[in-house]
């Protein structure tokens, strides 16, 4: 197919329509915020445990904003590049 694309000059170009290009669009956005999400998860989760090794947070309560913006409380108690990185992924968390 490749090459029969490469012989064939006046080959139409595949294009979506207005409706099916925005809908892309929109599932491609959302795929990216997942994404963005799930690796504020995993930071909010490593940091405090690095820094509070006795700190137990629950699976499902980080995906709660109350949980987060206590999280996001909690490492402003501590100093640090640990605490700056773990604190400013969580800002604005529960906004």
């Amino acid at each position: 197919m490749a090459m029969a694309a490469l012989c064939e000059e006046k080959l139409p170009i595949a294009q979506l329509d207005e409706p099916t290009r925005e809908v892309k669009l929109l599932s491609d956005h959302r795929r990216n915020l997942i994404c963005e999400r799930t690796e504020l998860i995993y930071r909010l989760r490593s940091h405090p445990h690095e820094l509070d090794p006795e700190l137990v947070i629950p699976a499902p309560g980080i995906r709660r904003y109350r949980v987060m913006d206590e999280l996001a409380e909690l490492l402003t108690t501590f100093t640090g590049v640990v605490a700056q990185i773990g604190g400013s992924s969580s800002s604005g968390a529960g906004s």
